[in-house]
């Protein structure tokens, strides 16, 4: 019997997220805050119990953003230097 993996996709924070499974409620709320802190420049700090699926969560959320955001760069929605990382030393912001 083969096995069929199965992936969900919906969207947080203007994103279309692939997902393994039907995430938590939690996940959600960890994607959530992990795009609205890269659209931002924010640090985020996440707190979740052992087996949650924070790495899983993190991963998702990062590559979807990551192709939004290099989208919208192909675009001209987004100048490469707004996606510049916030802690830069060479920034002078």
């Amino acid at each position: 019997m083969e096995s069929q993996e199965v992936s969900r996709a919906f969207h947080v924070g203007g994103c279309e997220i692939s997902f393994p499974h039907t995430p938590y409620s939690s996940q959600l709320a960890m994607m959530d805050k992990i795009i609205f802190a890269l659209r931002n420049k924010k640090n985020v700090l996440l707190e979740l119990p052992t087996g949650s699926g924070k790495s899983l969560s993190l991963l998702c959320a990062i590559s979807s953003w990551l192709q939004v955001a290099e989208r919208e760069m192909q675009q001209g929605f987004l100048r490469p230097d707004e996606s510049e990382d916030v802690n830069d030393p060479d920034d002078p912001h």
